[in-house]
């Protein structure tokens, strides 16, 4: 499991373009570069994603113990607060400026912001469904280990004999400090 999670160069860039926007004489060209720059951030999303659900495969093919698993969430907890860090400020700021955009502005602007807030969040939830997984499987784990195994009683009758020769087949040095 490693220590961190790396938080993609991709997402961030989305606020400053926004923030040029504004500029008649940059908006088209600025409207091309965020355009650009959102589908880069919803690519990096997905594999982001997809890096995610291997990892949660990959951890639950494992057999670790829960404590192993708690400190794997704790880890990944740890990552989404630092990334909340980085962009939860420009989502803000984002959704500040849809709050003042309201209707009067065009609809592309606001598309476009709404559609980068969108990434951001999605971005930020990708951690905690981690998290969340990770807890559970966790708790699952925990429970089987403490799940009291009974042995059934054998129905039939038993070969003695043959069962003798089984275990002296499997456990050679039985018969030598048996015949020592």
């Amino acid at each position: 499991m490693p220590d961190h999670i790396e938080f993609s160069s991709d997402i961030g860039p989305i606020v400053e373009l926004v923030a040029i926007a504004r500029s008649e004489g940059a908006r088209e060209d600025a409207f091309a570069r965020l355009r650009n720059q959102q589908a880069k951030g919803r690519a990096a999303l997905e594999q982001y994603a997809e890096q995610l659900d291997r990892l949660y495969e990959d951890i639950a093919r494992s057999g670790h113990n829960a404590d192993w698993l708690n400190h794997a969430a704790d880890i990944v907890r740890r990552s989404e607060d630092s990334q909340r860090e980085k962009l939860r400020p420009g989502i803000e700021a984002l959704e500040q400026k849809l709050a003042r955009y309201g209707d009067t502005r065009d609809a592309e602007a606001r598309r476009l912001i709404a559609e980068s807030i969108a990434v951001g969040e999605a971005w930020l939830s990708l951690p905690a469904t981690l998290h969340k997984k990770l807890s559970q499987l966790a708790a699952e784990r925990r429970a089987a280990a403490q799940q009291i195994r009974r042995a059934r009683p054998v129905a039939g009758e038993i070969d003695y004999d043959g069962l003798t020769r089984e275990i002296i087949a499997r456990y050679p040095n039985i018969l030598k400090a048996l015949a020592e």
